[in-house]
C-alpha cells in the first residue's frame, strides 16, 4: 500500500494522518530533521490514542477517529468508527468504517467482542440495569410492582427522575402516588410519613424542660442564630443532653 499523508481536519498545518494508521506532527522535527511520528498509547479499552497540542491546549484523541475523519467521507453523519476485523489497533483506512451505535454493537456481538445480553440499546425491563419499582397510595398501601422504573414513568407520562426522587424520599409523591424501590421483597404497606424532606419542627427548651421557641426547620434556625446544626442533631437523637446551653427536640409534621 502506498502511504498517503493528509492534514487532519481541525489540525491543518500541525498534524497529519496516514492511510496506514500513523499520526505525525509538523511542529517538531525528530531524528536527523525528519518529521516526528507520534508514539501511541493504549486506552483502558484497548484503542490507540495520541496527544495533540493546539492553541497551547493538549487533547488525547484515538487514532482510528483521526484516520476516519481524514480519509473516510461520512455523508450520513454517523457518530462512531468501527474496526471491520475487530482488531482495535489495526487503524489502516481499509479496516475502518463509519457506523451508528447499534451497528457498532451488532458488529461486536457478531465478532464475539460483546455478549448479546449487554447490548446497551435494550430499553425498559429488558435492560440489564433495570430495577422494579413499587407503587403505593398516599396511605402507604401497595398497589402495583412495576418491572422497571421507565415503564411506570411512561405510563403516567412523567420523568423517570421524578420517580427516583420520590423513591429516595426527596419528594412526597408523584402523580398522586408514592414510589419506592427495595433490594428484597417489598412490604405491602409503608409509613407514608417516611421521607427525607418531611417538614420538621425544631423545639428549643431550657435545661429544666420549658419550651423557649419553636423553629420551622433547621434552615430558619441556622439563619437566625449562630448555632451549629450538627450539635443540635446530636441532641435531638439523644446522643448528648444539651447543646449551646439548651435542650433540643425534633418533631416531624404531617404534610398539608
Amino acid at each position: 500500500m502506498q502511504e498517503i499523508w493528509k492534514d487532519i481536519p481541525g489540525f491543518e498545518g500541525h498534524y497529519q494522518a496516514s492511510n496506514t494508521g500513523k499520526i505525525r506532527s509538523l511542529n517538531f522535527l525528530g531524528h536527523r530533521g525528519k518529521v516526528q511520528i507520534l508514539k501511541t498509547q493504549l486506552t483502558h479499552d484497548g484503542y490507540e490514542r495520541v496527544p495533540l497540542m493546539l492553541n497551547k491546549k493538549k487533547k488525547c484523541i484515538t487514532v482510528h477517529i483521526l484516520i476516519a475523519k481524514t480519509f473516510i467521507p461520512n455523508p450520513d453523519n454517523k457518530p462512531q468508527v468501527n474496526h471491520i476485523d475487530g482488531i482495535k489497533t489495526n487503524n489502516i483506512v481499509s479496516n475502518l468504517e463509519w457506523v451508528t451505535e447499534k451497528e457498532n454493537i451488532q458488529h461486536s456481538i457478531e465478532h464475539g467482542l460483546r455478549r448479546p445480553d449487554l447490548r446497551v440499546y435494550k430499553r425498559g425491563a429488558s435492560h440489564h440495569c433495570s430495577k422494579p419499582i413499587c407503587q403505593y397510595d398516599l396511605n402507604g398501601n401497595l398497589i402495583k410492582i412495576w418491572s422497571c422504573l421507565s415503564d411506570a414513568a411512561k405510563h403516567y407520562n412523567c420523568k423517570p427522575a421524578t420517580l427516583v426522587n420520590c423513591s429516595k424520599g426527596r419528594i412526597k409523591s408523584c402523580k398522586g402516588f408514592m414510589w419506592r424501590q427495595f433490594e428484597n421483597d417489598p412490604p405491602s404497606k409503608i409509613n407514608p410519613f417516611e421521607t427525607k424532606n418531611y417538614p420538621r419542627l425544631i423545639i428549643q427548651k431550657s435545661l429544666d424542660g420549658k419550651i423557649i421557641k419553636k423553629w420551622n426547620g433547621y434552615k430558619q434556625l441556622l439563619t437566625e442564630t449562630k448555632f451549629r446544626q450538627g450539635d443540635i442533631c446530636e441532641c435531638c437523637k439523644g446522643k448528648q443532653k444539651s447543646a449551646f446551653g439548651f435542650m433540643w427536640e425534633e418533631v416531624r409534621l404531617p404534610y398539608d
